[in-house]
This record gives C-alpha cells, structure tokens and sequence, in this order.
C-alpha cells in the first residue's frame, strides 16, 4: 500500500463526485457591513493580537511533527461571507469542526493539502530527507482528501492546536474546545443563520510552494472577545490607576532665590553667605516634574534634608 491508495469508501467518493461537480466561484463575495460583519471587524484588532501569539505555538507543534525548520508565511485575519468561506474549506485536504459547550459548533481548522500529506508521511516514519524542501522527486498525491486512516492521524495534532487556541486566544472560555471529524468526502457546513464569518491562514514555505492551515470562525464565540472587553472597560479606570500609581517622578524643592551682581558673584570665595529671599518660618514650594504641587517647611530627618509638608497646591 502506497499514499495514493484510495481507501474512501463508496458512499464518501459519491459525496466526493457531487462536490467537486459542483460549480466553484473564484469571484469574493460582497461583505455587508450593516450587518453581522461590523461586530466582527470589530474584534479583528483584538484577536491579532492574540493570534500572533497562537502562530508561535503552531510553527512550535509543526515543526517537531515534521522534524524540521519552517517559515511562516501568515496572513492577517479577514471577514468574509458564508459562502466564500465555504468555498476556502472545500478545497482544503482535512478539516475539522471546533465546538463548545456553551456555544455549540464556533468554527473550523483545516489543512492544506501539501501539508497534510507531508505531516502523514512524517507521522509513519518517513525519512527526514524526504518531502518537498529536500527531495526533488517528493510528489503530491493527486487525490484531494485524506482517507479516515489519515485523518485519524491528524486528530493528535489538531487536538494540541485546539488546546493552543483556547489558552492564548479564547482564555475567557471557561471549558476547552471540543474536536468534532468532518466525515471524507463531506464538505462543511456553516449554519444557516451566519451571515460573516473570520479567516485566518498561516502558511509554511515548503519547497517551492505554501501550504499551511486555515482558521475560521463564527461569530457567536467572537462575540465573547467583545463582551469581556466591554467589561474589562469597567475597571479600565483602575487598571491605568495602579498602572499610574508604580510610575516613578522627579521631585524637588527650592529653598529661596538670591539677586546678585555679576561682580559680586565673580568675587564669592569659601566661607561667604548668600542671603536668600525666605525666612526659616516661610514655606517651601514642591515641585512635581517641575510644576509646584505643595509646600512645606525645610526640616532636617535622619541625617538629610526633608519636606514637611503643609499645604496642597491647586
């Protein structure tokens, strides 16, 4: 048996045939942002943000299931129609469903086609001076989809990239995520009722092509990022305060001013006193960054001299 031995079974390739006769559309699909599409936009900042984070982790979990250096090659996430993301996880080798327990079905991960045969190879024991950065007469098989033997190798992994997801892009989510197959030859579905959807796709260089893996997500979990941060803005006040509150300033104190002639200023030796303009009894202004905050009289502590403070400056 070699990777290109078709092992789907009849009703799968049936399923197979009536995709792929399927008229495909190259064409975007227009986004309307009066509807569900502003929400998402909303959070693509916030969840980049964390996605640069996540991609650290992938190209880690990769490159030890390959055994070899990778070059990332990532796209920043988009919002896209229904249909057009349809269209994207068609075309991909595996793709699996991300569900939770309060949310239900809130997205999917899929494989690229070169990669997903690359980490099959890899996963049975092919040699490391194998694959299509190394061997010229490494091939792509010409089938589209993995058979259930190799999806079933693949779940580890996505498994590890799922656990990634949650903890360094969902972290609000109390309860992990759950992996659900995708039956070969079946194409996902969306629900009906989701009107935008988010891409991600972070791709390697591999040879002379890039191949990689496909994020996308539905709202109701995006929808999470902007509740908590709406309630996080609640205690934003506080959090700057005790940001605040640690910042270190210059503070500094001026006993008095003296006028003097350039030649009597020239003429001061050792031992000579300079009057100033302030009694012992007069307070003292305390400058904050240079603008005056307080004043207080000149004491003497510990061996230094010190502020005691009386009065508060508007």
């Amino acid at each position: 048996m070699n990777i290109n031995t078709p092992l789907l079974s009849v009703e799968e390739m049936e399923a197979l045939r009536a995709d792929l006769q399927q008229p495909k559309s190259r064409e975007a699909e227009p986004v309307d942002l009066a509807s569900g599409d502003h929400a998402l936009r909303r959070v693509v900042p916030i969840i980049e943000r964390r996605l640069e984070l996540f991609q650290s982790a992938v190209e880690l979990i990769v490159a030890r299931s390959i055994r070899e250096s990778l070059t990332p090659l990532s796209h920043p996430p988009d919002v896209i129609g229904p249909r057009t993301a349809t269209g994207t996880m068609r075309e991909l080798s595996m793709v699996i469903e991300i569900h939770t327990p309060e949310f239900g079905l809130v997205g999917f991960v899929g494989v690229e086609k070169l990669l997903s045969f690359l980490l099959v190879e890899r996963s049975f024991g092919a040699q490391l001076n194998t694959g299509p950065a190394k061997d010229d007469n490494w091939f792509v098989p010409t089938r589209e989809r993995l058979s259930d033997v190799e999806r079933q190798t693949l779940v580890p992994l996505l498994d590890n990239l799922l656990s990634e997801l949650k903890s360094r892009v969902f972290e609000e989510l109390e309860q992990d995520l759950i992996l659900e197959t995708i039956p070969g030859g079946l194409p996902p579905e969306l629900p009906p009722q989701v009107e935008s959807t988010l891409i991600w796709k972070l791709r390697f260089k591999l040879g002379e092509e890039n191949s990689g893996f496909v994020l996308v997500l539905l709202p109701n979990i995006l929808e999470l990022l902007i509740r908590k941060d709406r309630v996080q803005a609640e205690f934003l006040p506080t959090l700057m305060a005790t940001h605040l509150a640690n910042t270190r300033v210059q503070v500094s104190a001026s006993l008095g001013q003296a006028h003097l002639s350039l030649e009597d200023f020239l003429n001061l030796r050792n031992g000579d006193v300079v009057r100033l303009d302030r009694s012992q009894e007069d307070l003292v202004e305390l400058e904050i960054e240079e603008t005056p905050k307080m004043r207080g009289l000149p004491i003497q502590r510990n061996g230094a001299f010190a502020i005691d403070v009386k009065q508060f400056l508007k």
